[in-house]
């Protein structure tokens, strides 16, 4: 389900696409400044006014994205323009120099003295030579499918940033373990590992988490959520029995899946991911339904059908042996009660909202020792 990288073989991005990942914003600040620092938030303790993976851009004159606010804020940007200088005063020609510094901040001056919070970040410079680097490693390749872009770095100032589409061979086991964490964590935008050596690896998502949203049916309602999904912070699988039931145009990004045994794609799923079941057969619903609520890795699960339908899934999923608690989590009638009309782009609004209504804003973050 993975999609190509993103090529830019000067260094530099050539323009803005509707959803630029973090490497191609910084791209394309390189190209009208020269270089940047980006600060990001790697890690949090206690109450604080950003999550981690919180990023923001800065260079000798502005800055874009903010990691919070007050003294951190101020002190972090400080930092990032003593190292742009630096690197200006010591850098030889296009080569990379791959600058990076840690730091942490209270952020008692925000949220109060008896707050506690703080926060740690990674500040790393990118000029031309390091985009150029990064560029490189993506040249001619693609994400294959499952495959997670992303771009890992020792926090060790000088040491190489390396970017690609998958857990490659040949990286250290410490990487490949925070690359296997953080692909099945789809609300996750990076790990942080922590290495006997003290030599720490960050590995980042280069685009937006975007939790996977499986629809089961193509009926009309499915048609009209599948083209809403896809506007929407979802990545989209969209599955059917048979190639034929799909439509011929489906909307950019959409993963389509007929297969024979529906069940056994819904048990296999991504962990945290959203459901939303309205095929035309109540026991192909069921069935879906029962492997969902087994492997209880989901994060939503939504059935089209009335008060009516619900009580007899409850009835069959309790004579299966389903938990109580997991049947609790089953939304039937699926989509916001308020919403009345019968209209298949109202019902798919509905799902939408409800889906969005549960969606993780703050996300997961992997500490690996």
């Amino acid at each position: 389900m993975g999609s190509p990288l993103p090529l830019a073989a000067t260094g530099c991005t050539e323009g803005r696409t509707a959803e630029m990942d973090w490497l191609e914003s910084v791209q394309e600040r390189v190209r009208t400044v020269g270089a940047v620092a980006r600060v990001v938030i790697v890690s949090t303790d206690g109450p604080t006014p950003r999550a981690a993976g919180t990023a923001m851009l800065v260079w000798r004159e502005g800055a874009a994205g903010r990691i919070g606010r007050g003294e951190a804020e101020r002190r972090a940007i400080e930092i990032a323009r003593e190292m742009l200088a630096r690197r200006a005063e010591t850098a030889a020609g296009p080569e990379p120099a791959w600058l990076r510094a840690r730091a942490r901040f209270s952020t008692g001056f925000v949220l109060g003295e008896s707050s506690g919070g703080t926060i740690e970040v990674l500040i790393e410079v990118f000029g031309r030579g390091e985009c150029a680097a990064l560029a490189q490693d993506a040249a001619g390749k693609e994400t294959p499918p499952g495959g997670l872009p992303f771009v890992g770095r020792s926090l060790l100032s000088g040491e190489r940033s390396i970017r690609a589409g998958s857990a490659a061979a040949g990286l250290p086991a410490g990487w490949q373990a925070g690359i296997a964490q953080l692909g099945s964590r789809p609300h996750a935008k990076l790990a942080l590992i922590a290495s006997p050596g003290g030599e720490d690896v960050l590995i980042e998502r280069l685009e937006p988490p975007r939790p996977p949203f499986y629809v089961y049916g193509t009926g009309l309602v499915a048609r009209a959520l599948v083209r809403l999904l896809a506007e929407l912070p979802f990545e989209v699988i969209w599955i059917d029995t048979a190639p034929g039931h799909f439509p011929r145009e489906v909307a950019a990004g959409v993963v389509t899946v007929a297969s024979g045994d529906v069940g056994a794609t819904a048990r296999s799923a991504l962990e945290g991911a959203f459901h939303a079941v309205m095929t035309a057969d109540h026991e192909l619903d069921l069935a879906v339904c029962r492997q969902i609520l087994r492997s209880g890795r989901f994060h939503y699960l939504g059935v089209i059908g009335s008060r009516l339908k619900r009580e007899r899934l409850v009835r069959q999923l309790e004579a299966d042996g389903i938990e109580h608690a997991a049947i609790d989590r089953l939304a039937c009638p699926i989509g916001l009660a308020q919403i009345k009309s019968k209209q298949p782009s109202v019902i798919a609004v509905g799902i939408a909202a409800q889906a969005l209504a549960v969606l993780p804003t703050e996300p997961d973050v992997s500490r690996l020792g």
